[in-house]
Order: C-alpha cells, then structure tokens, then sequence
C-alpha cells in the first residue's frame, strides 16, 4: 500500500514545502516585528506579489495549453471551461500587479484616481460608497465559495454520483486530498498574523493551491489527452 506523500510528485512536494517556508516566515517574522513583516516581507511590489501573479499566470497557461491540444478530443463545455480559466486567471494576475502599473510606470486615469483605494488601475481596490469591493467581492463572498470549493464539494463529490457526473460534464477542476488539507494550514497560519496585510499571504497560499489543483485534481483524466 502507498503511502499518502507518495501519491505527490516531485512538483508538488517541493511547491507545498515553498508555501509552509513561505507561511511558517512570514508567521514569524509578524510575531517579531509586524513592521517588518509589512515594510519588507509582503510590500507592495514584492516577491511575494509577483509570485502570486506567476502562479496565477501558470494556471492560465495550463488551460490555454489543454484548449490548444486536447479540444479536438473534448466536449464544447471542455473548450468553455478551458477558455473561461485562462481568461479569469489572466484577469487575476493582471488585477494582482494593477496591470503592470508600477512596472511599466503608468498613471492611473481619473476614474481610478478619484474611486480606486489606492488610486491604482485595477477593480478590486474600487470604492462603492465607503465600502470597498475587494471587501464585499474578495473577501466574505470569495472566502464563502473557497471553503465550499475545498472542503465542502470535495466531501460530497465523493459520496455523491449525481453530483460527480454533473462536476464531471461542467469539467470542474476537484480538489484532492493534499489540496483540501493544505488550505485548512494555510487558512490557520494566516489567521495568525494579525495585520490587515495577511492578505498577501493569503493570495500567495491560493495561487500555489489553485495551480496544484488544476494542474492534477481529483478527476485528472477528464484533463488528460484522448
């Protein structure tokens, strides 16, 4: 009988033991000094940004990759899905970095000046009165829908055949294991830093996640070529 580690492949051990480095840091160093964790560890601009935006651009990549090769084999909701990932991943890491504002150096218009938070050029820090939507949006409505994608449908895809061949035909990415496991230590580990900059942290460990899940989820062989 395998063990359950020798399910994983070399990928996947070395990007989990990434995200414990990269959480199990960024807990301390928040204990020890919380400016430092801010100013240094999660600043705008940062590694941990940019590599949130990576993450997020793979999983577009490796959708576009599955349209490219394996539609002619597929469904059309298989093309629908692959599309609509690429699209929405592209979106995130794009909205991640303000759309390349600070790297390309460009000023925001007057509509993002005037309702951005943060006067960048991207949706999530827009102002809806004096409510912010990466509040409203990203955060209870985001956090809802990734406590029912990790450990809510999982339980029940496994115990549900009618629930299994509807995620099945919609070609629904399902989390494993491993993947329900390691956003129940992320989700700790961050609720740990008190700092209203946990939210980095949380991307991060999210785009590491969703990037494992779509490159090998529970149903791989829907994935898989013909």
């Amino acid at each position: 009988m395998k063990k359950p580690l020798q399910d994983l492949s070399a990928l996947e051990i070395g990007l989990y033991v990434l995200l414990a480095g990269v959480l199990a840091a960024g807990v301390a160093i928040a204990a020890y000094d919380p400016v430092m964790y801010v100013n240094w560890y999660v600043p705008e601009d940062g590694v941990i940004e940019y590599a949130t935006a990576g993450f997020l651009l793979a999983v577009a990549g490796i959708s576009l990759w599955r349209l490219l090769v394996c539609r002619g084999a597929k469904t059309g909701w298989f093309s629908a899905m692959m599309v609509f990932t690429t699209v929405l991943f592209i979106f995130g890491a794009g909205e991640e970095v303000s759309w390349g504002q600070r790297i390309f150096g460009f000023e925001s218009n007057a509509f993002f000046q005037e309702n951005n938070d943060q006067a960048e050029t991207n949706l999530h820090n827009l102002m809806v009165g004096e409510a912010k939507i990466n509040k409203i949006i990203f955060g209870q409505l985001l956090t809802l829908f990734l406590v029912l994608f990790f450990l809510i449908g999982p339980f029940f895809y496994a115990r549900s055949k009618r629930l299994r061949v509807l995620v099945d035909w919609f070609y629904i990415p399902v989390p494993a294991w491993h993947h329900s496991l390691g956003f129940v230590l992320a989700l700790i580990a961050t609720v740990l830093i008190a700092d209203g900059k946990r939210a980095e942290l949380s991307e991060f460990a999210l785009s590491i996640l969703l990037f494992l899940i779509v490159l090998r989820p529970r149903n791989a062989a829907l994935f898989a070529r013909a």
